[in-house]
């Protein structure tokens, strides 16, 4: 509006320029109190990055057994400083983020991971989840834990394997009992 006034012979913008604006706007949220400083900091400054921002984060190959790059978008981050729904890239982030506490306390030879995506409900078989963790798994050493999280509707769980006692954790903060789909995942 101020450079409306300035300029008074500024044209103004046609429908087809407003879609435009308006799919490259900012993504609008408001920070609620009591957030900590840093997440505050953090969602702060992704408030004023283009929509099209993204993180690029090396994952390592002990992490998952391969090097990949982890993209972490804009919507990523205010979704998890929001504590809203967070998608397979986040979860990977918590798990690199895992990972190198676990390298500074020297205890990360105990525990393996398996890609969120490959147990979440974005169109893969079953078959093909078994197919792809057992590749993931075959080169467990003894005294390791698996930990494999687990994606259903919107909702994470996380599915700890200890090969060494044949047990396998199945923990869920609401307290449900686990699928039937991870009960057969298990047993294959």
């Amino acid at each position: 509006m101020t450079q409306e006034k300035s300029h008074p012979s500024q044209r103004l913008p046609s429908q087809n320029e407003l879609v435009s604006i308006k799919a490259s706007a900012p993504i609008l949220f408001k920070i609620p109190s009591g957030v900590p400083h840093f997440l505050k900091c953090l969602l702060t400054t992704v408030k004023y990055v283009e929509p099209s921002f993204m993180i690029k984060i090396l994952m390592d190959f002990e992490i998952f057994g391969h090097e990949n790059d982890l993209y972490i978008s804009q919507e990523d981050i205010v979704h998890v400083g929001l504590m809203e729904e967070i998608g397979a890239s986040c979860v990977s982030l918590y798990i690199r983020i895992l990972y190198f506490q676990l390298v500074k306390r020297e205890i990360s030879h105990f525990f393996r991971f398996v890609e969120p995506i490959w147990l979440s409900n974005v169109g893969s078989t079953e078959e093909e989840q078994v197919e792809w963790v057992s590749k993931r798994m075959i080169d467990s050493n003894p005294g390791q834990m698996w930990l494999l999280p687990y994606h259903k509707g919107k909702h994470w769980m996380l599915i700890i394997i200890d090969f060494d006692h044949q047990l396998c954790y199945f923990l869920d903060f609401l307290h449900n009992f686990p699928p039937d789909e991870i009960k057969s995942l298990i047993s294959r």
